[in-house]
């Protein structure tokens, strides 16, 4: 697995460039501003799907992304939902 804290749009086509090498790659773009943000998730989304890859949001600022021989698998707000049911 590799962690990709995204500064600017260039890096979108790092980790689209990491994924087609069929690393898992969780990536953190909690540095950029929003706007910028939104742009970085759209193009490695694009380029993850074009690849038929798989891409998850944990949460507003990071993704889980994957290629196809990587199959990602739960529903991630199961899990979230399960752990506050349980809470006392």
């Amino acid at each position: 697995m590799t962690l990709l804290r995204a500064l600017d749009l260039q890096d979108a086509t790092t980790a689209i460039a990491l994924v087609r090498s069929n690393q898992v790659v969780l990536i953190n773009c909690s540095a950029m501003q929003e706007p910028l943000a939104q742009r970085f998730i759209d193009m490695v989304s694009g380029g993850i799907v074009a690849m038929d890859g798989q891409i998850r949001q944990l949460s507003p600022q990071v993704m889980l992304a994957c290629s196809g021989l990587t199959s990602l698998q739960g529903d991630p707000d199961g899990d979230r939902a399960g752990r506050r049911r349980h809470r006392r």
